[in-house]
């Protein structure tokens, strides 16, 4: 009974394979001419806010309703969608453009040129890329009208970015100095001693420029006066914390690891 089944739900099952791919297709034709053509047609203002009309069910004049602030959601999902399918558009060619170039190089390249290029590849598909997310994203500050807002921004990324390795890094610090103390492997034992200060510094630079930037987003610092205040008495707390962080646990560490001192 089964043998007899079985070809016939083979063919039927091709014959869905073949025809789902088509209506894949067609859902996704439509989707795209209408982001194309109702982004053209409709002419409305998307970022237009109505506040006697928020929250509003689907209806005549608003086919998909509006949000809290009166915004038409018609007017708002067509021309987000025309910009994120040129944006999935357009990172898809600039990708697969530089990895065709790229591995062009490493194919024509030497042994060592391959060799290294594509440790340099590991290196960069090892990391999270929601920490590369974290660094690179922009927060609209200028450079030229905001340096010192955009200096900020800069070093809030770059700790928040280096945060989560240097503390898994930091949770193993203890075992990876008895093993290299151990081994007599004084390089890599220096380069974990050098780890410690960087996780504290990493840490308190993001508490730094974070504190302050909370408290106004509270609404606890209106004027600019305070908030230099705030920054001043946040940075040399911070500084001290980290002075006095970094020379209790160096001393300790050097006092438990370092021939002569007291090994556990």
């Amino acid at each position: 009974m089964m043998h007899r089944t079985f070809p016939a739900y083979r063919a039927g099952t091709r014959r869905s394979a073949r025809r789902f791919p088509v209506l894949s297709a067609c859902v996704l034709l439509a989707v795209i001419a209408c982001c194309i053509l109702i982004s053209i047609i409709s002419g409305g203002d998307p970022a237009r806010m109505d506040p006697t009309a928020a929250n509003l069910a689907p209806c005549t004049e608003h086919p998909f309703g509006t949000d809290s602030l009166g915004r038409d959601l018609w007017s708002m999902i067509w021309p987000g969608g025309l910009r994120s399918l040129f944006i999935g558009a357009a990172a898809t060619l600039i990708s697969t453009v530089i990895a065709v170039v790229y591995g062009t190089v490493s194919g024509l390249a030497g042994d060592t040129a391959d060799s290294l290029m594509m440790r340099f590849t590991e290196i960069l598909l090892s990391i999270p890329s929601l920490l590369l997310i974290v660094f690179l994203q922009d927060d609209g500050t200028r450079l030229d009208l905001y340096p010192k807002q955009n200096l900020r921004t800069i070093f809030q990324q770059a700790s928040a970015a280096l945060i989560l390795p240097l503390t898994i890094l930091h949770i193993n610090t203890f075992s990876l100095l008895q093993s290299t103390a151990a081994a007599g492997q004084w390089i890599w034992f220096a380069l974990l001693m050098v780890s410690q200060p960087l996780y504290y510094a990493t840490v308190l630079t993001h508490v730094a420029v974070s504190l302050t930037r909370g408290f106004i987003t509270l609404g606890w610092l209106a004027s600019e006066q305070k908030q230099k205040r705030m920054d001043l008495v946040v940075y040399i707390l911070c500084a001290a914390a980290f002075a006095a962080a970094t020379f209790v646990v160096l001393r300790t560490e050097l006092a438990m690891f370092l021939p002569g001192g007291e090994t556990v």
